[in-house]
């Protein structure tokens, strides 16, 4: 017989319990606005400047719509029918500057090679089984050209939750990362939602 942790894996690698969580409201991880930190990243221009993004895992997409009021050429991708529905119903005017891929982000690899200056990913890689970590590290790599930055915003690094999210340990994180990239910037002094206050890292790293 399989485990229950087997079968709950098996469960949420399924694109219909994602779109079950948009569907009915559950999709407690969602905002309806742009995380702060990633609207100081663009306000500042310190590592981010309008020009090619990808938002991996994006779902209903707060942050995608403000990177495309700003003159950013956003590519999402999100496993979740619904979820890539409600982002599309919600950006209105603005989907002429998001293109919307209803995909599995494992494989962006196949059409978009070194297409992206920047990535932003957020609560998208504490919903990967841990042992499929590094293969999307892996990914943001191989899609990124190079002198591009992949900018993660991780979350859990302090808090247990029953997964997802799976709680991200940093020295691990920074071990696989640093076999792909250059970390150029990591901070936890970043602005925060309050329910997520010290449990965020900002990391900046490069595709040298």
């Amino acid at each position: 017989m399989q485990t229950l942790e087997k079968l709950i894996m098996l469960n949420f690698n399924n694109s219909s319990y994602w779109d079950e969580k948009y569907n009915t409201g559950s999709d407690i991880w969602s905002i309806n606005n742009p995380v702060p930190v990633f609207v100081q990243l663009l306000e500042e221009q310190k590592f981010l400047h309008p020009s090619k993004l990808l938002i991996p895992g994006c779902g209903t997409g707060g942050e995608a719509i403000y990177a495309a009021r700003n003159g950013y050429d956003v590519t999402v991708v999100d496993f979740s029918e619904a979820a890539i529905s409600k982002l599309m119903e919600k950006a209105g005017k603005l989907k002429s500057n998001i293109t919307f891929l209803n995909d599995n982000f494992f494989n962006l690899t196949k059409s978009n090679i070194e297409n992206f200056n920047y990535i932003f990913e957020y609560v998208t890689y504490c919903s990967i089984q841990p042992e499929q970590r590094e293969q999307f590290i892996q990914n943001m790599y191989s899609v990124l050209q190079k002198g591009g930055k992949y900018i993660s915003l991780l979350f859990p690094i302090r808090r247990e939750y029953s997964p997802p999210p799976f709680k991200i340990e940093m020295f691990e994180f920074l071990a696989l990362a640093e076999k792909y990239f250059r970390i150029e910037y990591i901070s936890n002094n970043i602005k925060s939602i309050k329910p997520r206050m010290n449990n965020e890292i900002l990391i900046v790293m490069e595709k040298t």
